[in-house]
């Protein structure tokens, strides 16, 4: 789904309007409106907000599929330049980002 889907989605599973829903996210109601309508997408902060109101009205997987938007943003803008790499699970435990 897309970010525009998923913000027309939550709202829907609230029950809200949009101007309920920006005032939930401390947000103008045309910035939720360009939101839905993906000009400009919801990106960023926005997107974090976004999971963490789907998180406390108990929507796990739509919390998720906004962080997962918010994480593969964060790797495109850091795309170029770095390598992910797979380090010992012995000493670190999971991944590191290394530049190069």
């Amino acid at each position: 789904m897309t970010a525009s889907e998923l913000i027309v989605d939550l709202r829907t599973k609230l029950g809200l309007t949009q101007q309920a829903l920006a005032s939930k996210l401390k947000t103008a109601v045309t910035t939720v409106a360009r939101w839905e309508t993906n000009n400009p997408p919801a990106r960023g902060k926005a997107l974090m907000r976004l999971a963490e109101l789907s998180t406390r009205e108990c929507l796990p997987k739509t919390a998720t599929e906004f962080m997962t938007l918010y994480a593969d943003e964060f790797m495109e803008h850091f795309k170029e330049g770095l390598t992910i790499i797979r380090v010992d699970k012995k000493t670190v435990h999971g991944y590191c980002i290394v530049k190069f």
